[in-house]
Order: C-alpha cells, then structure tokens, then sequence
C-alpha cells in the first residue's frame, strides 16, 4: 500500500522572484570607469587609452600621427622656426583631444558610450600632455626654453619674455654679425646681439657703433640717455679669433663687450 504525492503547481504570482542580478549594473559602471581613464591617458599620448580599451587600429592611428610629430621635432628640427613650434603645439593638443573624444563615444561591444560633456575634464590633461611632451622633445632635439629677466635687450626682447633658443645651431655654420645669441659667463647666461666676429675691429662714437670702419645700421637699437661715457666712445678693438663682439639692444644699460672686464664669448654655443 502506497500513499500518492500530490503536488501541486504554485501559481506564478506566488512564485518566489528570483535573487537580482547585480553583474549587468556592476559591468556597466566598471565600463565606464574604465572609458574615462582610457579618456585621461589620451589626453597625456594619443592613442594610449584606445589601447586601453583593445580598439587596435584607432590605437594605431593615433600612435603613428603621434610619431610623426616625434620626427619633426626631431630629426628634423622644426622648432627651428617659429611657425613650426607654433603648429607642432597646436597638432599635439589636438591630438590629445580628438584621441580623448573617441575614448569616449567610439563603439565597443565591452564598453557603453559616454556623453561628449564628459570631454571638458580632460582638457586640462590634454594641456598638461601637450606641454609636457613639448617641453621634453624641445630638449631632446637640442632646444631650450629661457625667460629673459632683463632690460638689456629692449625693444627686441623684453623683460619677461620667453624665448626658445636653437643650442645645435652652430653646429652646422658660423656665427654672423647680427645674431642673436646666448652664452654663459661665470655661470650666467647672457643674450646679447652679435656685433663683429673675429679679426673685425669695434668703434664707438657719440653712441653709434663702427665695424672695420663702416657704420652699423641698428633700427632695432634703443637709447634711453644717462649713458656713462665709456659706452658711447670706445675703441678700435680688434676682436681675437674664436671670439664675438657682443652688445645689447638697449645701449644705455647693457653689460657687453665695451667694458673691459666682460670678457667677449667665443663662438662656440652654451
């Protein structure tokens, strides 16, 4: 003899609702974490965060733009000239941006878009990355950034400015009458203007300044009066071989080769 089991259906209604998933909200947020790092590193080199986020030819693409600049920076120098730092700077901060932008919108099975508005907080990064690099590849290809803390060289360059200065320029040629140029004197640098090379012979008269005996023509000069004499009127000096004659723009004030104890740079970069 056997007692039959009855059971019975639980209406659905009744049913005990099953535990709620957590993993869908927990991968979405780890999503999104994840973009906006991808977002940041990008900011600081284009291409890194796409790596981040395993989109390999984005990655790609923005690696090698970011390359190209490397080598105009250097081998070839365009630093050299004021509109190619200008455009260098201005390709590297947008790169950085465009690299972040598709950080964060760009499609992915794994990872869910993110709104545009999120782009104003890397900015900043992109700034930061852009002038950082720019500073580092300066120096790797032989630039150098000074500011100018003196009147010495007034109107030409100003107290305050900041100039990018060429160290490798000598390499290749020598210094002319008119350069501009730096040099270190007793662990200072100073920025004079070139006047004469070597074997030339330097005259001042009455402020005016004479090489080989024909008289410079400085439109760029400046004379502010209450210049003490020796400064006016020197000379002949014959300048030593390997060495410049220097002065600066602003005559009345400037500490250059006129005096006797400043001691004339030689050719040769700081």
């Amino acid at each position: 003899m056997y007692i039959p089991l009855l059971v019975s259906e639980i209406p659905t209604e009744f049913a005990p609702s099953p535990r709620p998933e957590q993993e869908p909200k927990d991968r979405s947020l780890a999503g999104k974490k994840r973009r906006l790092l991808a977002a940041f590193v990008s900011g600081l080199i284009p291409g890194t965060g796409q790596l981040l986020l395993r989109q390999r030819r984005i990655a790609t693409f923005f690696l090698l733009a970011f390359a190209v600049v490397l080598v105009l920076y250097w081998p070839l120098r365009l630093p050299g000239y004021w509109w190619g730092l200008l455009l260098l700077v201005w390709i590297e901060l947008l790169l950085g941006l465009a690299s972040s932008c598709v950080s964060l919108v760009a499609r992915s099975d794994s990872y869910s878009k993110l709104s545009l508005w999120w782009l104003v907080l890397f900015v900043p990064s992109s700034l930061l990355g852009c002038f950082a690099f720019s500073n580092l590849s300066l120096r790797a290809a032989g630039f150098r950034i000074y500011d100018i803390p003196s009147t010495a060289m007034e109107q030409t360059l100003v107290r305050g400015d900041r100039i990018v200065a060429d160290l490798r320029s000598y390499d290749s040629h020598e210094p002319s009458a008119g350069d501009i140029v730096l040099f270190r004197r007793e662990g200072t640098i100073f920025v004079k203007r070139a006047i004469a090379t070597s074997g030339s012979t330097v005259t001042g008269r009455n402020g005016l300044a004479f090489v080989n005996g024909t008289q410079l023509d400085e439109p760029y000069i400046e004379h502010i009066g209450n210049v003490p004499e020796k400064l006016n009127n020197f000379g002949p000096i014959t300048v030593p071989v390997g060495k410049l004659f220097v002065m600066g723009d602003n005559r009345d004030v400037s500490y250059d080769s006129r005096m006797p104890e400043f001691e004339r740079p030689c050719r040769t970069k700081t």
